[in-house]
């Protein structure tokens, strides 16, 4: 795992920690692409478009929908005796990525930016042998 992927996660993981919290913290990371708007309760709501945190929950979405595919595609792959508990363990990681998906694209969707299309980087190794797949 690169640096930068490290560095994306890391960050994505305390974004989801303290908007969970229900801390405010993220404003000030978003310098001056601050919009203040009042919503129909009165109270108030940050929208940020393109502030560096949305672009970050947007890589981290991005990364997860590859995963998705890369789990499905590997489960997809798996052949011979013992491949139903494989398959299952692969299915289930990628439910897994699927739902922090969803939980980045929500959060980009709190922050006011719009959740990405895009699917992060798929490389095919041409390698199907069980081994190099786990």
């Amino acid at each position: 795992m690169s640096t930068r992927n490290l560095t994306l996660i890391v960050i994505g993981v305390l974004i989801l920690f303290l908007g969970g919290c229900g801390c405010n913290s993220y404003n000030g990371l978003a310098s001056n692409d601050v919009e203040v708007k009042k919503v129909n309760t009165g109270s108030e709501t940050t929208s940020i478009k393109e502030a560096p945190v949305a672009k970050i929950v947007n890589t981290i979405l991005e990364f997860e929908l590859a995963g998705v595919v890369r789990y499905t595609h590997y489960a997809l792959m798996v052949f011979g005796y013992n491949r139903i508990p494989i398959v299952s363990w692969l299915q289930g990681n990628g439910d897994e990525s699927l739902a922090h998906a969803r939980k980045a694209g929500e959060f980009v969707t709190m922050l006011g930016g719009h959740p990405s299309l895009k699917i992060g980087p798929l490389l095919e190794t041409e390698k199907h042998d069980i081994g190099d797949i786990l």
